[in-house]
């Protein structure tokens, strides 16, 4: 019930210039704290990223660019986010592939906001692939989320189940409750926001 109040607010705000994510993203979160300390903690990270670029720290530098991108596609700011990770792409060749499969994520967060499909598919897979290996359960979960999540938004929703049973089978499976927790946002968006909502998940 309080979706249409926030979507008319969030909106309004919007057209004023406020600093706010967009209205579908904050209407189905509704937790306007986290908004403001996630757009509060950007400059902190710009100068961590310039720190770490100074002292010739490539990885660390890297992890700021993963926050710099994960912040810009919150807040709808989606050309800078896939300049910066074209670039972070460019900036981990030579990082072992277990690094370049976690900063893969991210980059694919954001060709598939730019509804870079394939690319962003393609990053994914072998990410996940790469976490299979190592046995990270908690890398693995947090990408079928994000391969679920793409798949709902291209309408195939027979992957995007397979996606969602798999990562929440192997959150569960590893006792992460961060990664079951964000399946199941996930589901209950799903659940809330389409007619074709699969009954076998429940």
């Amino acid at each position: 019930f309080l979706r249409l109040p926030m979507l008319v607010l969030v909106s309004t705000l919007r057209r004023l210039g406020a600093e706010v994510p967009p209205a579908y993203i904050l209407s189905r979160y509704q937790n306007w704290l986290l908004a403001r300390i996630l757009r509060a903690s950007r400059d902190e990270v710009e100068q961590a990223y310039k720190i770490f670029t100074e002292r010739n720290d490539p990885w660390n530098k890297a992890r700021c660019q993963m926050r710099l991108i994960e912040i810009d596609l919150l807040f709808d700011k989606l050309k800078p986010a896939v300049a910066m990770a074209e670039r972070l792409l460019d900036d981990t060749a030579n990082e072992d592939s277990y690094r370049r499969a976690r900063v893969a994520v991210t980059v694919a967060r954001a060709f598939a906001a730019d509804k870079q499909y394939q690319r962003a598919e393609e990053l994914a897979k072998n990410a996940l692939a790469v976490f299979q290996a190592v046995d990270d359960g908690r890398w693995e979960a947090r990408t079928q989320t994000m391969l679920g999540r793409m798949a709902l938004d291209q309408g195939q929703s027979d992957q995007a189940l397979n996606a969602f049973e798999h990562g929440l089978e192997r959150a569960r499976s590893i006792g992460s409750i961060l990664g079951r927790e964000r399946l199941l946002y996930e589901l209950r968006a799903w659940r809330r926001q389409s007619i074709n909502y699969p009954p076998v998940i429940d």
